[in-house]
């Protein structure tokens, strides 16, 4: 029999109201788009919409659950889904029960939205045609690209979601399925039709779809949201994820790490051996992880005190974790289940040992202080971020890339709201003139720079203690004679008069001379900065002789002309000063263009 790919109707578009975070990849960190901040998962996972619907019920959110998971400080949660419910049988249009299914689906994600978290929708139940999904298999099959197009077609405006392509890719030895890095990329092997939950294996397979499948499906929808890809061996195997991971156009890969104590790679030791690196290139959320051992001892080497120091480790390495599971097990139910279970009650009370230690965790989180000076935080009850300066204060940032400037990195700790009330808060924001025990700074080309008091008079000043100055990147070379700077919005350089105002650069024989005797160095400074200085309302550029800066023995003088400041008055910059440019070229307001770029103009850090 040939069986044909089901073509779905469209599903409707859901958007996210603007109070979650909105999630994008850049580098090796999640970021918040609203801020600019870098973005780490500290959630949980939601079992019950992946076994639910083909066991006969729903599990929709109880009431105050929105908010008792906001109030324990978690910000992103994950939801189990089953891919033979969300997509109608094969052939067959939309059922109410699949119609049913996706709307609690958007139940889930739309209140958690509200309540300010993020989403991770995970592909958790799958089965190929013909089979039941009511457990794990090894890998994805034909029908997963069906999904996740239709996932991905469905909430493609929704920017504060992360698509999960597969739980937990794994071997089945006693099948003889070995599965490889490459498989796991491009598919094509043959995997065991049975879950793992089932011990008679028929000896019928599958051809397995790949991850680079996923990723091409999801993507070719339009949606733009970061994309969790788990290793081998139950998401927990991630060597060869860095030589393996699929292309994404968007370069919006994450790696999902699964980190039981029963696991492969469970010790520290395997963790900065093989986990750290890759954290060093893409982000890194553990979907999942807990232990079933635990206990509420918190001696160290205990095995029944895993979950703390992981949570320790992963925060240290900007990894971003969300242990199963939020559900309230009994112990005359389940013993492992109720081990894991991280609340009791509909009050969503901690349950020991596994909820009271993560909830305590997450509410102990508090800004570095001492030992880590220039740190970035933010309340868990606001939005405003500060720079953590010393032991003492915190100064608040009105642009986040004020802070780029001098170096500091974007890395914003979100930690509780009574932690920071603790902290004496000044009255005004960090500025670029900064000052610490007597020496002044200029912050820009993300360095702090050496300068005097005259040159940043006009400026806000901001004061640091030395300890937070000291941790801050240093140029190399002082600025004492003139502040020239420039922005992304502008090609035009730009000096800073001593009354706090910017005026147009009119040659680089003027910077020359305005630097003299110390090389031009121009300063890149972010936007905000720029445009909050005034404008110099006088005559930017009188006349006046300079010397031209024409090859040796050229000589002579040249009128350097005001400039009007239209679009016609420009003209291109030589590739290389001669005696017949040098005078044009003198004449123009100094640019940090391509030329610039290339050294003839100015030399621009």
């Amino acid at each position: 029999m040939v069986l044909t790919a089901v073509t779905l109707p469209p599903a409707e578009a859901h958007a996210v109201v603007a109070s979650a975070p909105t999630l994008t990849v850049i580098a090796n960190h999640l970021i918040d788009t609203r801020t600019n901040t870098a973005f780490v998962p500290h959630g949980v996972n939601v079992p019950g919409l992946e076994y639910s619907c083909w066991q006969g019920w729903r599990r929709l959110p109880e009431a105050g659950e929105f908010a008792a998971l906001a109030a324990w400080k978690i910000n992103t949660v994950r939801l189990p889904l089953n891919q033979n419910c969300w997509l109608p049988a094969p052939g067959s249009p939309v059922s109410a029960a699949v119609t049913q299914y996706r709307s609690d689906v958007l139940t889930w994600v739309s209140g958690l939205n509200a309540a300010g978290l993020a989403v991770i929708l995970d592909l958790h139940s799958s089965a190929p045609i013909g089979y039941l999904a009511h457990g794990q298999r090894a890998m994805p099959d034909s029908r997963s690209t069906e999904f996740w197009s239709s996932v991905a077609q469905t909430y493609a405006g929704n920017p504060s979601l992360i698509f999960d392509l597969f739980n937990e890719p794994y071997s089945r030895t006693d099948a003889g399925f070995t599965l490889t890095w490459q498989c796991w990329r491009d598919g094509g092997c043959q995997a065991p039709v049975e879950d793992d939950y089932t011990a008679t294996l028929s000896g019928a397979t599958y051809t397995v779809v790949g991850m680079q499948a996923l990723v091409t499906a999801v993507r070719a929808t339009g949606a733009t949201q970061p994309l969790m890809l788990g290793g081998l061996n139950y998401s927990n195997d991630l060597s060869g994820f860095l030589a393996n991971r699929p292309t994404d156009p968007l370069g919006g890969i994450v790696a999902s790490w699964h980190a039981y104590p029963g696991q492969g790679c469970h010790v520290v030791s395997c963790w900065n051996a093989q986990v750290a690196p890759v954290a060093a290139v893409v982000p890194i959320v553990t979907g999942e992880f807990g232990n079933t051992a635990e206990t509420t001892s918190t001696a160290a080497g205990n095995a029944g005190n895993y979950l703390v120091p992981f949570m320790s480790w992963a925060d240290a390495h900007g990894v971003g974790y969300l242990p199963w599971a939020w559900w309230d097990v009994p112990a005359s139910e389940s013993v492992p289940n109720s081990v894991y279970a991280l609340f009791s009650g509909s009050g969503f009370t901690p349950k020991s040992p596994s909820g009271t230690k993560f909830h305590d965790y997450l509410a102990s989180l508090a800004p570095p202080a001492s030992s880590a000076p220039g740190t970035l935080v933010r309340s868990s009850a606001g939005s405003t971020v500060y720079l953590v300066d010393g032991q003492s204060s915190l100064v608040p940032l009105t642009f986040v890339n004020d802070a780029k400037d001098a170096g500091i990195p974007v890395l914003v700790a979100t930690v509780n709201a009574s932690v920071l009330a603790s902290y004496a808060v000044r009255a005004s924001p960090l500025g670029h003139a900064l000052t610490c025990a007597g020496d002044y700074f200029i912050a820009g080309s993300g360095k702090v720079w050496p300068t005097t008091s005259a040159l940043v008079a006009g400026l806000p000043l901001t004061t640091l203690e030395a300890s937070t100055c000291a941790a801050l990147p240093h140029g190399a070379q002082s600025i004492s004679h003139v502040l020239l700077v420039r922005a992304p919005s502008s090609i035009w350089v730009y000096s800073i008069t001593a009354s706090g105002t910017r005026t147009t650069l009119g040659s680089w024989q003027s910077a020359i001379e305005l630097s003299a005797p110390d090389p031009v160095i121009v300063l890149a400074v972010s936007d905000s900065f720029l445009t909050a200085l005034p404008v110099d309302g006088g005559n930017q550029h009188s006349t006046k002789e300079v010397r031209t800066t024409g090859p040796a023995g050229a000589g002579g003088t040249v009128q350097v002309r005001p400039w009007s400041g239209s679009g016609t008055a420009r003209v291109a910059a030589p590739t290389a000063p001669t005696a017949a440019t040098a005078a044009t070229a003198e004449s123009q307001p100094l640019r940090h263009d391509r030329h610039l770029a290339r050294g003839l103009y100015a030399r621009v850090v």
